[in-house]
């Protein structure tokens, strides 16, 4: 079962692939999968790195880890001002995805503010 692309968001159009939003998120998703705990709270906003500092966050940035899509597809975005918007779809193994990244610039550079997944399993 296909999972829907949802429309593109609001403001103006990211460039094909997401453009330096986009690159700054597989950044990130990078340091997720190999543990670096540096590039992760590098990688995400002033406000979520506040959270990475607590110690049930770090029991659980395994689990974190663990239900990462393993791979995903830039389907649309846009940026306005300070934020982006990007739609996904991940496909793991039977598991289809749809997820609504919002990125921040923060110092010129994007920082992950938020993540949101839905999930359909075949």
């Amino acid at each position: 079962m296909k999972v829907a692309a949802p429309p593109p968001p609001k403001g103006n159009p990211l460039p094909a692939g997401g453009g330096e939003p986009a690159k700054a998120y597989l950044a990130f998703d990078k340091a997720v999968a190999k543990g670096d705990m540096a590039a992760v709270k590098n990688g995400v906003s002033a406000e979520q790195r506040k959270s990475m500092d607590d110690a049930d966050f770090k029991k659980m940035f395994p689990l974190v880890q663990a239900m990462a899509p393993k791979t995903y597809k830039y389907v649309n975005g846009a940026v306005d001002g300070d934020t982006a918007t990007m739609n996904v779809t991940a496909d793991n193994g039977g598991e289809h995805s749809t997820g609504t990244i919002t990125m921040t610039r923060e110092g010129g550079m994007w920082k992950v503010q938020r993540e949101e997944w839905t999930s359909k399993s075949e």
